[in-house]
């Protein structure tokens, strides 16, 4: 590539890819600041009750399943005294 046209390159990039800029004030600035911490916070707190409530219920289920298994380990034992007797 020669050099003019690196140049016609950034031209094009130029024109046809500007941003429109804008201007930001303190208060603005503060309130924008205000509003992402508050929504950080918010979908913190909901992703932390949905944990909590998944750890909840795996703990009442492996609760539950415990006990099944003593239970059938205490039927063994009594089925087993019982055969010898």
């Amino acid at each position: 590539m020669n050099g003019e046209g690196i140049k016609m390159f950034y031209d094009y990039i130029n024109r046809n890819f500007t941003y429109a800029t804008f201007s930001l004030d303190k208060s603005t600035a503060l309130n924008y600041l205000i509003i992402g911490t508050l929504i950080y916070y918010l979908v913190k707190g909901i992703l932390f009750l949905g944990w909590w409530q998944l750890l909840v219920n795996m703990e009442e289920k492996g609760k539950e399943r415990i006990a099944k298994q003593k239970e059938a380990i205490q039927k063994m034992r009594d089925t087993s005294s019982i055969s010898k007797a």
